[in-house]
């Protein structure tokens, strides 16, 4: 019997996006601050969560 592992599931061209648009932008504002950037995920339960709701 073969289990999947639960797992988070990323916007990832949307990452990759945001980080292209962090890269240029700094290019121009070496002396700002730095910023965080928070972006939402999901998790996708399988068969290691014990129970699922």
């Amino acid at each position: 019997m073969e289990q999947y592992h639960s797992t988070v599931r990323v916007e990832k061209d949307l990452m990759g996006r945001k980080a292209l648009q962090r890269l240029l932008w700094r290019m121009d504002n070496k002396s700002d601050m730095n910023e965080n950037i928070i972006m939402s995920v999901s998790v996708v339960e399988r068969d290691s969560v014990g129970f699922k709701k």
